[in-house]
């Protein structure tokens, strides 16, 4: 290092200073990374129906009515679990709010 404490002219090694602020500048990094994939899958969620379409044959408005918002709600917990065997947690899913919405 010369003596202004700066390092010399041609040394391709950073200074105490240089190397925190690069950790501090990666750490931030990370943590928008982080908070950006929340505000996305945030975003996705909200982006998602809540209410099936009524329109249609009249299959479409069955399965619409009866099917689907069970369906998408289920698909909503599948993205968010992410489980290692998806077909089975969703079926799982679906035999479980059967049981609670077809008792009678």
């Amino acid at each position: 290092m010369g003596r202004t404490g700066s390092p010399r002219a041609g040394s391709s090694t950073p200074s105490r200073q240089q190397q925190q602020a690069y950790a501090a500048a990666a750490q931030q990094q990370g943590q928008q990374g982080q908070q950006g994939q929340q505000v996305q899958q945030q975003q996705q969620q909200q982006d998602l129906p809540t209410q099936p379409n009524a329109h249609g044959s009249p299959t479409r408005v069955y399965l619409n009515q009866n099917v689907t918002p069970h369906l998408l709600e289920g698909m909503k917990k599948l993205a968010l679990e992410e489980p290692e065997k998806p077909l089975k947690w969703l079926s799982n899913f679906l035999a479980e709010r059967s049981r609670e919405y077809e008792r009678d």
